[in-house]
């Protein structure tokens, strides 16, 4: 079985400005997105009626059951305020590639691979510089 590919692009953040994109939702939607909430609810339920008459006495039966339940869960949107507002910036062409040619003060957006060497990295590199030169 060949295995569906992903219809959303997912993004790795390594820096945001939580209170500049919060401000940017608010917006460009109308207000801001501090939760989800999912609510299911099923109810179920039966009814029975019956008349019972004999001569001068007659009377009603009446019994009901009900059976209901339901479920709510809240979501924190987390990550959706920030890609609903990258969604929107991308798609109507605010945004530049470009950081040299954009005008000032224009938002810019930068793809990439980033590559980090830390210190014992860096002394790995160094010794082996220095075995190859002996």
């Amino acid at each position: 079985m060949e295995q569906d590919e992903l219809q959303v692009a997912l993004y790795d953040f390594l820096y945001k400005d939580s209170g500049r994109i919060t401000s940017y939702y608010a917006q460009l939607f109308g207000g801001s997105l501090e939760r989800h909430e999912h609510s299911d609810s099923v109810s179920d339920g039966e009814e029975r009626v019956g008349k019972l008459s004999a001569g001068v006495l007659s009377g009603d039966i009446k019994t009901s059951s009900q059976v209901q339940s339901s479920a709510k869960r809240v979501v924190n949107p987390h990550d959706v305020v920030t890609t609903d507002v990258l969604t929107f910036l991308t798609g109507g062409s605010h945004l530049h590639n470009d950081a040299v040619s954009a005008p000032h003060g224009s938002l810019i957006i930068s793809e990439g691979t980033l590559g980090f060497l830390d210190k014992h990295m860096m002394e790995l590199a160094v010794m082996t510089f220095e075995l190859s030169l002996k």
